[in-house]
C-alpha cells in the first residue's frame, strides 16, 4: 500500500495485479509506504496482517485516526487493479508452485485441481483459499467506496483514464511489469469448471466488466494535513510498527541527498502539498 499525503492519492495493493510494478515505480514519491522491507513480512498489530495487501476495510481502521481532524479518505484518490479471475487464479498458480510453503499450496498439482480446489474453498483448508478481489476493496457494509479501478488486462489505458480524471500520473507503471507469469493461463477444458468460477467469482467479475475504467467518485477537495498531528499519528501507538520504518526510510532517501535534512522539513513539504 502505498499513501502520498502530499499528492493526495492511495493505493491499494491487491493480490497477484501488478502491485510490485505500481509500488517501485511510485514508492519513493510517498510518505507512507506499507510493504518496505523493514515491515513487508511482519504482521500489523491491529490488523493481523501484513501491510503491503492493506484491505480497504483495514485502511479505514488504521488511517481514520489520523485524518478524523484534518482530512478524511475520502479526501485522497484511493485506487487499485482488478484483473480477470482466470488469469488471476493462473498467477496465484505459476507463482506459488516455486514456493513449497506458501498458501494456497501448488506443488504437484494441475492447473484444473487448483482451480477447483479455489472454488471450492468456502469449506475447505485455509491452505486452497485465494480471496476475491470484492472482498479486497469493499467497505464494512460491503459496498465499493474506491475512488478507480483499474484492468490489469488493459493497464496502460487505465492508467492513462485515470490521469486524465484525476491529473495523477501512473502510467509509467504499465511499462514496467514485475513478477510476471511465464505463460498465458491455459484455457479450462471443462465448461462446468468454467461456469463454477463464474459462480464463486461473481462479485470479482462485476468488478473486472462494469466497474473499471471509470471515476466512481471523486475526491473531495480542500483541507489541509496538521503535520504536526501526523507526525505523532505515525510515530506512536501500534501505527509505530509499520509507520515509523515508513518515516525512517523516507528519510533515509532524502537523507542521501541532502544530509542536512530534517523531518521537520519533510512535514513542512507535506504540509505545502509538495510531491516529493
Amino acid at each position: 500500500m502505498l499513501l502520498s499525503l502530499s499528492r493526495r492519492y492511495i493505493f491499494l495493493a491487491n493480490r497477484k495485479a501488478a502491485s510490485t510494478s505500481i509500488e517501485t515505480e511510485f514508492g519513493p514519491e510517498c510518505e507512507i509506504v506499507a510493504g518496505i522491507a523493514a515491515a513487508k513480512f511482519a504482521k500489523h498489530p491491529l490488523t493481523g496482517r501484513g501491510g503491503k495487501h492493506t484491505t480497504y476495510r483495514e485502511l479505514r481502521a488504521i488511517f481514520d485516526p489520523l485524518f478524523a481532524r484534518t482530512l478524511t479518505i475520502e479526501h485522497f484518490c484511493v485506487f487499485g487493479i482488478v484483473r480477470e479471475p482466470i488469469e488471476r487464479l493462473w498467477s496465484y498458480f505459476a507463482y506459488q508452485a516455486r514456493w513449497p510453503e506458501a498458501k494456497p499450496h501448488t506443488v504437484g498439482r494441475e492447473f484444473e485441481a487448483f482451480v477447483r480446489r479455489a472454488v471450492e474453498a468456502r469449506s475447505k483448508s485455509p491452505r486452497d483459499t485465494v480471496e476475491t478481489q470484492h472482498d479486497f476493496f469493499r467497505d464494512e457494509q460491503g459496498a465499493i467506496r474506491i475512488n478507480y479501478l483499474a484492468r490489469l488486462d488493459n493497464l496502460a489505458r487505465s492508467l492513462e483514464t485515470l490521469r486524465d480524471a484525476t491529473g495523477l500520473d501512473f502510467t509509467r507503471a504499465a511499462a514496467t511489469r514485475l513478477n510476471v507469469s511465464s505463460a498465458d493461463p491455459p484455457k479450462l477444458a471443462d465448461t462446468g469448471l468454467r461456469r463454477a468460477v463464474r459462480e464463486r467469482f461473481a462479485e470479482d467479475y462485476e468488478l473486472y466488466e462494469s466497474k473499471c475504467d471509470r471515476l466512481l467518485a471523486a475526491p473531495l477537495a480542500g483541507r489541509r494535513l496538521n503535520p504536526e498531528s501526523a507526525l505523532r499519528w505515525m510515530l506512536s501507538g501500534p501505527h509505530a510498527f509499520d509507520l515509523a520504518a515508513s518515516v525512517a526510510w523516507k528519510l533515509r532517501q532524502r537523507r542521501a541527498r541532502d544530509p542536512d535534512f530534517r523531518i521537520s522539513d519533510l512535514l513542512r513539504a507535506i504540509d505545502r502539498g509538495e510531491p516529493e
